[in-house]
C-alpha cells in the first residue's frame, strides 16, 4: 500500500512509504523571512529528512517558489520572502524498493497531497540522478 503514487516524465512508477508535514515557519517568532534566511532553512533539510525517516536516503528538495511579504507590512532591513505556508517529505521507492529517495516540497494548503502544482512538479524530478539504490 502507498500513500500516494506518482508516473515521473521518465514512465517509470515511484509511490511513497512515509509522508511528513509541518508548517514552515512554525517556529519563527518575530522577524520576516527574507532569501538569505530561507536560503539558510533551505539547505537544512537533506539532514533534518534524513532524521526524520531514520535513514541514510537520499533527499532532494524541489525549489519552492518564493514570494513577497504581505503587503501594509513594514519590511525592516532585508527584503522580506515567503515560501508557502507548508512543507513536505515522502519516503519513496521504485523499481518495486529497488531505489529510494527522499523527495521535499512545498505548497500554500496542506490538502491535496500532493496538491496539482506540486504533482507536476515531484513528476519532473530526474529519479536516474536523483534516487540510489537500496537494499532493507
Amino acid at each position: 500500500m502507498s500513500l500516494f503514487d506518482l508516473v515521473l516524465s521518465s514512465g517509470e512508477r515511484i509511490w511513497a512509504a512515509s509522508l511528513h508535514c509541518h508548517e514552515t515557519y512554525i517556529h519563527a517568532y518575530e522577524g520576516h523571512p527574507n532569501h538569505d534566511t530561507n536560503d539558510k532553512y533551505l539547505a537544512f533539510f537533506r539532514e533534518r529528512v534524513a532524521r526524520i525517516f531514520h535513514g541514510p536516503f537520499p533527499v532532494h528538495v524541489v525549489e519552492p517558489v518564493r514570494l513577497p511579504g504581505p503587503p501594509g507590512r513594514p519590511a525592516f532591513g532585508k527584503v522580506a520572502e515567503y515560501l508557502p505556508q507548508y512543507w513536505f517529505a515522502a519516503e519513496c521507492y521504485g523499481k518495486g524498493i529497488a531505489t529510494c529517495l527522499a523527495v521535499v516540497w512545498f505548497q500554500a494548503e496542506p490538502f491535496p497531497i500532493p496538491s496539482d502544482q506540486a504533482r507536476a512538479e515531484l513528476e519532473a524530478i530526474d529519479w536516474a540522478k536523483f534516487a540510489e539504490e537500496f537494499t532493507p
